[in-house]
């Protein structure tokens, strides 16, 4: 009924209003968390640079993390290139059925 439908409406846009209302809440907590953060650090509000141990540190960490991405790559590719040969072997002994089966008729494989 029409009744039911505005009522399950209202409900969703009351439910859709409370949502936003505590994502603007919990975006202002972090601001105020973020704020008092850099207040306590001296006023700074950008990340200090990094130096010496902590630099060599997070070089490495990122170094890793780019190997450990290009030998996922690297994986896959090799993945769906073997996928590849396989239907195309697949596809080469199809065909090479088909003309044996239409009067032994060869056909080049590329």
């Amino acid at each position: 009924s029409q009744a039911g439908i505005d009522k399950a409406r209202a409900a969703y846009e009351a439910e859709k209003a409370r949502k936003a209302a505590a994502l603007e809440r919990a975006r202002e907590a972090k601001a105020r968390e973020t704020e008092a953060a850099a207040a306590a650090a001296g006023g700074a509000t950008v990340a200090r640079p990094l130096a010496g141990e902590e630099l060599e540190a997070a070089k490495a960490q990122s170094q890793a993390g780019i190997d450990k991405a290009r030998a996922a790559y690297e994986a896959e590719k090799a993945r769906k290139a073997a996928a590849l040969e396989r239907a195309r072997e697949a596809k080469a002994r199809e065909t090479e059925a088909a003309a044996a089966a239409a009067g032994g008729a060869t056909v080049a494989r590329p």
